[in-house]
């Protein structure tokens, strides 16, 4: 049931300080997209299925560029969905997007980040608002 899915997403949430937390987020978002696009009938546009996919992007950009990153984030899997609870479950994906935004604008101003780090935060937030616009059914 989705309806799980909220307590563990919260947890990921509050837990979210640093870009491990980014990391964490945006993996739990796109495993969450693709847990929720194997389910016959929930993803008929592929929105889900291309979110999934700006998220892997996502975490590449931040294991790739960021110098300092070790990932010491957990994988989490929100567990399984059913069609019945699809609007609930892009919901949750959309506030573990939309964390993870939020928390990737707040590193990038910090004073002492470098303008590689800013770079690779700006496609990082790209990316994650991309998967947002997906997920949800936006303008993509």
């Amino acid at each position: 049931m989705t309806m799980t899915w909220n307590a563990p997403a919260a947890v990921l949430t509050g837990y979210a300080r640093d870009w491990d937390g980014v990391w964490m987020l945006v993996y739990a978002a796109g495993h969450a997209a693709m847990s929720l696009a194997a389910v016959p009938g929930a993803d008929g546009d592929l929105g889900l299925t291309y979110a999934s996919l700006d998220t892997s992007y996502a975490l590449t950009e931040i294991e790739q560029h960021l110098v300092d990153f070790t990932n010491t984030g957990v994988t989490v899997d929100l567990g399984p969905v059913d069609l019945a609870h699809r609007d609930a479950a892009v919901q949750v994906i959309d506030d573990l997007l939309a964390a993870a935004a939020t928390l990737t604008a707040r590193l990038s101003a910090e004073p002492d980040v470098g303008a590689a780090d800013v770079l690779c935060a700006t496609r990082v937030a790209i990316l994650v608002a991309s998967a947002r616009a997906k997920a949800t059914g936006g303008a993509w």
